[in-house]
């Protein structure tokens, strides 16, 4: 993946995880994986919310201008498209961070479990997040 094409709209696939004992996100890129482990009271909506910034953040560290983030995570389409009227905190850090980068986002939902590759990649990455180090969400 070449770094500042901005004509290139960059697909990544966002899922969160949680169970009894771990909580974690992931964002998919085509190159490459990030996950992160939440704090374990972390709810499952924080996850898939986190994933999506996590996505978000890369995407302006590597200077792409569009980029189109599948998530399974209706609840957090929503918050995202409402995020002027959302008080949670990564929905505020979301609208923040579109306001400051000036990059073009579109959000599409996917039906989770059902074989699409990146959106199973995500959802393995986040289940198997490394443990050793826990990401701060507010």
């Amino acid at each position: 993946m070449t770094t500042g094409n901005t004509n290139l709209i960059i697909p990544i696939y966002t899922d969160g995880s949680k169970s009894d004992n771990h909580v974690g996100s992931a964002a998919v890129f085509p190159d490459f994986t990030i996950a992160e482990t939440l704090h374990h009271f972390c709810s499952v909506y924080t996850s898939e919310l986190y994933a999506t910034y996590l996505g978000l953040l890369k995407i302006s560290t590597l200077n792409f201008k569009k980029a189109i983030i599948y998530t399974d995570s209706r609840s957090g389409i929503s918050a995202l498209r409402s995020a002027k009227h959302n008080n949670h905190p990564l929905v505020i850090c979301f609208d923040l961070h579109h306001t400051l980068k000036n990059t073009k986002i579109k959000y599409c939902w996917i039906p989770g479990h059902v074989g699409i590759p990146g959106n199973e990649r995500a959802d393995k990455a986040a289940k198997s997040a490394n443990a050793s180090r826990e990401a701060f969400v507010p």
